[in-house]
């Protein structure tokens, strides 16, 4: 894995409705990232240009009972998460119980994280389990080269 360090430019435009009532509000963000300098290599989470629209929406449904919701959906690279959570409040205490919903292209955040809950390395040596990363690694690095138009790592090898 290797890494680079550009400026960025960033924008945030938001709309947030509050009762006055810290259980009940509705949060719409949409934000812009730039990377001044060109990446060598794809990058996990973002692009040169990232573009996104988070979404959190909580309310109570029945005294201490409330749920929350809250989503992204990546514009470039496209990518899409949904968190539903029930919440239990009581008075110095809360019992939280939700799920996680993840999809997206390959480098999205999506797409990484789920990419990475499905490899599972084996139990049977140390040896196997370094050549199936290296095999992942080398599929990731494939795509996001295609990706962004230029010749597999393979490819340039040869």
């Amino acid at each position: 894995m290797s890494g680079a360090i550009s400026p960025i430019l960033q924008g945030v435009l938001s709309t947030e409705y509050q009762t006055g009532d810290k259980d009940q509000l509705a949060l719409l963000e949409v934000v812009y990232l730039h990377l001044v300098d060109a990446p060598p290599l794809p990058l996990l989470i973002y692009d040169r240009n990232t573009l996104a629209i988070g979404a959190d929406l909580r309310w109570p449904l029945w005294r201490p009972l409330g749920f929350e919701i809250r989503g992204l959906v990546g514009i470039n690279p496209k990518t899409a998460t949904v968190q539903p959570e029930l919440n239990l409040k009581f008075e110095h205490w809360v019992v939280s119980g939700g799920s996680l919903w993840l999809d997206g292209e390959p480098f999205s955040l999506a797409g990484t994280f789920t990419a990475t809950s499905k490899a599972t390395p084996r139990s049977n040596g140390s040896s196997r389990r370094g050549a199936r990363s290296d095999e992942r690694a080398s599929t990731f690095s494939e795509a996001g080269h295609e990706r962004l138009g230029r010749p597999a790592v393979s490819e340039v090898a040869r």
